[in-house]
């Protein structure tokens, strides 16, 4: 038996928030909804996304969380410190250890090393790092962005740890953001990832950690002696850019510092990393990759995903197919597709699945699945909008606003790239955001997963313009 959303428990962790905030990246920034930010609501609208997920995993099925993150655990450690000054005088990067030469063989004769290449920066100069390179990320990644501008590119296997959720959520940008950036290192009970996704992450269970700060004294900021040991990045539009390395207080890590300035706006970044060669290559990568929003994209930049605006929906439920509800949304989805009820403790959903996507998805307990395309609806809190204005934490277009029939508030996200269960294979994936008109009215969310072709794309118009409350 299904129950409202007023008799269930809304509480839910900070780590399953952050879930929500990587992947389903539906923050709103759009019209016609409240216009002053409330903390609360906001907090509530990422807790029914992180849900919706939770209902897809219930049975067995992925998620779009699954590939790119892990269930977290709650940090603690030295990033919960402000962080301080740039060190001056660094420690050098290790290089890797050489194999021992053969008995028989002649000493090897050590090759001198490279002449740095030095870089203006400020009213100084400073070496250029080794080792980076501008567009070079490890496989699949997201772009984010923090206040002021500043972009950056995660590593796979990071995710947001949500410190405040009063003062911090998905729909605004922050002044302050800590990611963990190791995964787990074994699967988590009852979730679905792809075994490669696992094995290949960068840094697994090592305790790595970004922290990125706005700072408030960036226009003090002093330039170190050119051979004091730190080193500078060429981040495109920056005027300062400072960087070190030294060690971290956690056993095995190594503690990469850097100050980035464009004119009166700073940034401090921390990264505590693995001591090593694999540490050290993810750092070079996650600085080689930061630009800024107001300058656009660089040349070198080229994203995971698309964000496409879905044009040519008809409002209507098209031929053939059959029109399905839960509570008071109503939408069609193609005949043959299947139903089953993924109501849990926390929430009302309802999943209809289509044609299988991918098969052979491993699951935790070793077992594989076939994943299906398909439409998940869900159902929150009743009273005024839960969705409110703010800048998406995540590099896209603003949400499309879409007409729907008995709303006062209804936008969508369309993300198109790698399917989640199957990098090979393309698919759209849509958030749809909803409140029905009136005080009282029920705010809900509709999720679409459809392949990246020519009939997916009618699918998802054709789900898109049939959504509806009475």
């Amino acid at each position: 038996m299904t129950r409202d959303h007023e008799d269930l428990d809304l509480t839910t962790t900070a780590e399953e928030e952050s879930t929500v905030v990587v992947l389903l990246r539906s923050a709103v920034d759009g019209v016609e909804h409240p216009p002053a930010p409330d903390g609360a609501a906001l907090a509530h609208s990422a807790v029914r996304r992180v849900r919706a997920r939770r209902a897809l995993l219930t049975a067995g099925v992925g998620t779009a969380a699954a590939t790119a993150v892990v269930v977290t655990t709650a940090l603690t450690g030295p990033w919960d410190a402000p962080p301080g000054p740039v060190a001056s005088a660094p420690a050098t990067p290790a290089a890797p250890a050489a194999s021992a030469p053969a008995a028989s063989a002649a000493p090897a004769q050590e090759e001198p090393a490279p002449e740095p290449t030095y870089l203006p920066v400020g009213d100084g100069e400073l070496p250029l790092l080794p080792g980076v390179e501008h567009g070079a990320v490890d496989l699949e990644h997201s772009e984010y962005r923090i206040e002021g501008g500043l972009v950056y590119t995660m590593p796979r296997g990071g995710r947001w740890v949500l410190r405040d959720v009063d003062t911090v959520d998905a729909s605004s940008t922050p002044p302050s953001m800590v990611w963990d950036v190791s995964t787990q290192t074994e699967w988590a009970q009852g979730a679905a990832y792809p075994e490669e996704e696992f094995e290949a992450t960068p840094m697994a269970g090592s305790k790595a950690t970004i922290r990125l700060d706005v700072a408030a004294d960036a226009a003090s900021w002093q330039v170190p002696d050119r051979d004091s040991g730190a080193w500078t990045v060429d981040v495109p539009g920056a005027d300062l850019v400072v960087v070190t390395r030294g060690p971290a207080e956690e056993p095995g890590l190594a503690r990469w510092d850097a100050q980035v300035r464009r004119g009166d706006s700073g940034w401090t970044i921390r990264m505590d990393f693995t001591d090593d060669e694999v540490g050290d290559r993810v750092a070079a990568e996650f600085l080689g990759n930061l630009w800024f929003q107001d300058d656009g994209p660089p040349e070198w930049f080229v994203p995971t995903h698309e964000f496409p605006v879905v044009d040519g929906i008809v409002h209507g439920v098209p031929e053939g197919w059959q029109e399905v509800s839960l509570g008071e949304v109503t939408l069609a989805v193609p005949a043959g597709w299947t139903y089953s009820d993924r109501t849990d403790e926390y929430q009302r959903h309802s999943l209809w699945e289509g044609d299988v996507a991918t098969s052979g998805f491993r699951l935790s307990d070793g077992t594989t699945e076939d994943v299906r395309w398909s439409v998940l609806v869900s159902l929150a809190t009743r009273g005024p909008s839960n969705d409110v204005p703010g800048v998406p934490v995540w590099l896209g277009p603003q949400p499309q606003t879409l007409q729907v029939p008995g709303a006062d508030f209804a936008e969508a996200d369309t993300t198109l790239g790698p399917f989640y269960a199957d990098r090979s294979v393309r698919s759209y994936w849509t958030t749809i955001e909803l409140h029905q008109a009136g005080p009282k009215g029920r705010n809900a969310s509709v999720y679409i997963s459809v392949p990246a072709d020519e009939e997916g794309l009618e699918i998802l118009r054709g789900v898109m313009g049939s959504v509806r409350f009475p």
